[in-house]
C-alpha cells in the first residue's frame, strides 16, 4: 500500500462516517512497516492552524497495509499503537481460519466438540474476566457451552488460542444490545476499551514464548539493551518505538527530569549512525517487542539486568 491509496482510503472514510465540516486530508500521516497512522480534524482547522478551531475528542487511527481497515482510537486512549499491533497480529492468525470483522459489539458464542477439557478450562475461565460469566465447570455442570454477550477482545483471545492450541469448534454470531446507538454498524471498525491490563493469558503467551529463548527474562526487571543487528530496519522501527527504550534526561516542555522515551526520528537518527545500544527499558515495555522477534526476526539484540547501583549511576 503507497501514500495514495492511503490518504483514498482515508477519504472514503471521512466522508462516510462524518459530516461536512471534516477535512477528507488526514492532518497527520505517517507510514510504519504494517500499517499507516493518521489523524483527521476540522476543515477550518486543517486550512487555518488556529488553535480554536479543531474539533477534539477523536485520537489517532491506523490504517492496516494488509487488511486495508481503519482502527479509530479515541484521544483518551494511551498506549494505542501497542494495542493496535496486538490486535493485528491475532486478526493475522485468527483470520485464517476464522471471518470476523474489526467490531466493538457484543457476541454470543457457541463452544461445540471439546477434544480437551483441560484446556477449554484454561482458556475460557482466563478470557473471561467479568465474574458475571460461568465458569467453564458450570457450563459442564448444566450442559450448555453457550456464552452470552462477549466482549470483542474476549471472542478474539478465544479465537486465537483455539488455533494456537486447539481444543473445541467455536461459533459466534453478534449481538446488537437493545437500547444500543450503534445498530447502524457506523463504529464498525472502531476498538474501545484498552484490553492491555486485562488481557492477561496473552501476556503469559507472550512470556512464555520470550523466556524459550531468554529464560532469565522477567517483566520486573530493567534492562540496559544492544542492539548488534539489524534484519529489518522499518520493522525495527516500528517496534522500537512501542518499547519504550529510554534515556535519562530533562524535559524542556513539561519540566519533568528522569527516564525520557525516545522520539521516532531520534531512533531514526540512532539506526542512521549505528548507534543502537540503549541505556534503559522496562522488561514489561520490551515484552511485546522481544515477543514478535522470535515469530519474525528483525533484529539481534543483547539485554544487561540493570541493579540499583547501575540505575543511580545514570541518573548522575
Amino acid at each position: 500500500m503507497h501514500e495514495k491509496e492511503a490518504k483514498e482510503i482515508i477519504k472514503k472514510y471521512v466522508l462516510e462516517n462524518f459530516d461536512e465540516r471534516w477535512h477528507t486530508e488526514p492532518l497527520f500521516l505517517r507510514e510504519y512497516y504494517d500499517f499507516f497512522k493518521f489523524y483527521i480534524n476540522s476543515k477550518e482547522y486543517v486550512e487555518t492552524g488556529e488553535f480554536g478551531k479543531q474539533f477534539v475528542g477523536l485520537g489517532g487511527a491506523f490504517i492496516s497495509k494488509k487488511f486495508k481497515e481503519i482502527v479509530q482510537y479515541g484521544s483518551a486512549h494511551h498506549g494505542i499503537t501497542e494495542e493496535y499491533l496486538q490486535t493485528e497480529h491475532k486478526l493475522s492468525l485468527i483470520r485464517t481460519k476464522y471471518k470476523i470483522d474489526r467490531a466493538d459489539y457484543h457476541y454470543n458464542v457457541f463452544i461445540q466438540n471439546i477434544t480437551d477439557e483441560k484446556k477449554a478450562s484454561k482458556y475460557i475461565d482466563g478470557i473471561w474476566i467479568h465474574s458475571w460469566q460461568p465458569t467453564f465447570e458450570e457450563m459442564k455442570s448444566q450442559n450448555s457451552y453457550k456464552l452470552s454477550s462477549i466482549d470483542y477482545f474476549g471472542l478474539l483471545n478465544l479465537l486465537y488460542f483455539n488455533i494456537i492450541n486447539p481444543f473445541c469448534e467455536i461459533s459466534y454470531e453478534k449481538k446488537i444490545l437493545i437500547g444500543h446507538d450503534d445498530i447502524n454498524e457506523l463504529r464498525q471498525f472502531e476498538c474501545i476499551n484498552n484490553y492491555h491490563s486485562e488481557d492477561n493469558l496473552f501476556q503469559e503467551y507472550m512470556l512464555h514464548k520470550v523466556n524459550t529463548a531468554r529464560p532469565a527474562f522477567s517483566l520486573e526487571k530493567c534492562y540496559g539493551a544492544s542492539v548488534t543487528e539489524v534484519y529489518e530496519h522499518e520493522q525495527f522501527l516500528q517496534y522500537a518505538l512501542i518499547a519504550r527504550f529510554r534515556y535519562y534526561g530533562y524535559d524542556d516542555q513539561t519540566g519533568f527530569e528522569g527516564f525520557l522515551c525516545y522520539y521516532d526520528n531520534e531512533i531514526e537518527q540512532r539506526i542512521k549512525e549505528k548507534n543502537m545500544s540503549f541505556e534503559y527499558v522496562k522488561g514489561k515495555d520490551i515484552l511485546f517487542f522481544l515477543f514478535m522477534n522470535t515469530i519474525t526476526p528483525f533484529c539481534k539484540i543483547e539485554l544487561n539486568v540493570l541493579n540499583d547501583e547501575n540505575i543511580q549511576q545514570l541518573k548522575t
